[in-house]
């Protein structure tokens, strides 16, 4: 509902939302990354009219997806534009990552009493020793469900792409495209 109405409003680019349902890998963070980079964004991408390329493409996770987030930030950084890590996070995980400078934009944030933000502080040191740019932001809340819709809303209106530069799908495959 916070998709269609910011596209409703024209404050954000039509986009394909897909939530995941990780309980079924028991949140192992591999199957979780199997699944969505072998079965997930290959679907998207050969049933619907989007663009292929990372840059054009955001993750977000709260809670367990936050650290799922971090999971795919660690391992799959380049396939991604956009990272959204919420509420939850662990900095070992990006422990022996290496940096090439062409990082995806981040969005850090967490309820203002989140039990969750306390991980957020070695996040930001590892990132920050890394230089590596992101946005750390509070909402007013806890580990909730209001909080991570106040968070969506400004993730999607003030990082992701805005409606007058859509990204260009790809044309489906066996299309002819035809001449200007």
């Amino acid at each position: 509902n916070i998709m269609d109405n910011l596209i409703a409003d024209k404050e954000v680019a039509e986009a394909i939302v897909v939530t995941m349902d990780n309980t079924y890998f028991s949140w192992n963070y591999d199957d979780i990354k199997k699944n969505l980079m072998d079965n997930i964004i290959p679907y998207i991408e050969a049933n619907y009219s989007v663009s292929t390329e990372a840059e054009d493409r955001a993750f977000r996770g709260l809670s367990m997806g936050g650290l799922t987030t971090t999971s795919i930030y660690a391992t799959l950084s380049d396939q991604f534009g956009y990272l959204g890590i919420w509420s939850a996070t662990d900095a070992s995980m990006i422990e022996n990552m290496t940096h090439d400078g062409d990082e995806p934009t981040l969005f850090l944030a967490a309820g203002k009493v989140d039990y969750g933000k306390a991980g957020f502080i070695g996040l930001k040191e590892a990132l920050d020793q890394a230089g590596v740019a992101y946005t750390y932001e509070e909402s007013l809340g806890a580990h909730d469900w209001g909080v991570w819709r106040d968070l969506f809303t400004r993730f999607a209106k003030n990082y992701l792409w805005d409606a007058e530069s859509e990204p260009t799908p790809t044309p489906d495959p066996g299309t002819e495209t035809p001449d200007p």
